[in-house]
């Protein structure tokens, strides 16, 4: 077993050093050295980069296929995302759009707003594209409409969830409103990761989800695969 910190470590260079050591240690033992699992890794990566040039960089699919039940699902899973053609009707998303535009305006947004409140968005130079607004009436109704509910459905139904978690639920994400008005001048948000890091290699649950990247068996890794991700500790991050 590898060794696992369930919250912070209090020596954190100490533990990165301990884990990494045990990780190599690991990998080893199964007949294979570190270089050899990066260079599958590799390959796989380049193999990817290679398909994008080729051809379709994602996938992109009409809802009345995702309602059907008959959209392709391979591509979606090696891309990991997708674009959703006619999701809403013009007229609804325009409405949306407006309502959106009106609530800014109404609350005088602009005149109120004092800047990022956060620290990966404090490199947004101009006027914001990506506004910390999360409850106006629009993006609820949006979260909340039933073509939504079915788009996630059919992306959780990707999943291995074997119990681990239900395909049919899903929890809200209320995130901010991404609008570029003219004039625009700055790429919106800075480069950062939205997933966890330290404690996707150092607490025991993490651990098993990515067993197979750390006992040298990566070829039969499968990131679809949802056992542990929903029980694992998550270190507290620096953002939000």
């Amino acid at each position: 077993m590898l060794p696992n910190w369930e919250t912070i470590p209090p020596d954190l260079p100490k533990a990165i050093r301990e884990i990494k050591k045990a990780i190599r240690a690991n990998i080893e033992a199964s007949g294979r050295t570190v270089e050899e699992v990066f260079a599958v890794v590799e390959k796989q990566i380049r193999q990817e980069v290679d398909d994008v040039k080729a051809g379709q960089a994602w996938p992109v699919i009409d809802y009345a296929d995702i309602e059907a039940g008959t959209a392709p699902t391979d591509l979606v899973k090696r891309r990991g995302c997708l674009v959703v053609r006619n999701h809403f009707d013009r007229e609804q998303a325009q409405s949306w759009d407006k309502s959106i535009v009106d609530y800014v305006e109404r609350n005088n947004f602009f005149e109120n707003y004092r800047g990022p409140g956060d620290d990966f968005f404090g490199s947004v130079g101009s006027k914001p594209e990506i506004y910390p607004i999360y409850w106006s009436a629009a993006q609820t109704e949006a979260r909340e409409h039933e073509r939504m509910a079915t788009v996630q459905r059919f992306l959780n139904s990707l999943w291995r969830s074997d119990g681990w978690f239900d395909p049919d639920r899903d929890v809200h994400y209320p995130d901010r409103i991404r609008r570029r008005p003219p004039g625009a001048n700055s790429s919106g948000l800075g480069t950062h990761l939205d997933p966890g890091t330290l404690d996707l290699w150092m607490t025991k649950e993490y651990q098993q989800a990515f067993r197979h990247l750390f006992n040298g068996t990566v070829e039969q890794y499968d990131p679809w695969d949802a056992a542990h991700r929903t029980t694992g500790p998550q270190y507290p991050g620096t953002t939000m």
